[in-house]
């Protein structure tokens, strides 16, 4: 989930409803593919791109990453982080590390 509609390389309008886990409502207003770009440990950048992500106007700055969307990608992942940093491992142990 994103309020920055510049990250989207296609785009559906898309009306709906998420319910956060505060259970405060939030309508959609869109859905479709964003690239992530993230660098791996040995600092190479990869493109990761994550489909179905919604468009929330009314979200804050931040945006939401899905922990469920990252493990059914089907390999074994695992998360760690630094700071401000996001770093996520997938089997061969590679750091992916990007802002969602």
């Amino acid at each position: 989930m994103t309020k920055n509609l510049d990250l989207f390389i296609n785009f559906e309008t898309v009306k709906g409803i998420v319910r956060l886990g505060n259970d405060s409502v939030i309508e959609t207003c869109g859905c479709g593919t964003v690239v992530i770009l993230a660098k791996t440990s040995i600092h190479h950048v990869s493109s990761v791109y994550q489909e179905r992500i919604l468009w929330l106007t009314s979200l804050n700055t931040c945006s939401l990453l899905s922990w469920c969307a990252i493990v059914a990608l089907g390999k074994e992942f695992s998360l760690a982080s630094s700071g401000k940093d996001m770093y996520i491992f997938r089997e061969s142990k590679t750091g992916y590390r990007g802002k969602a």
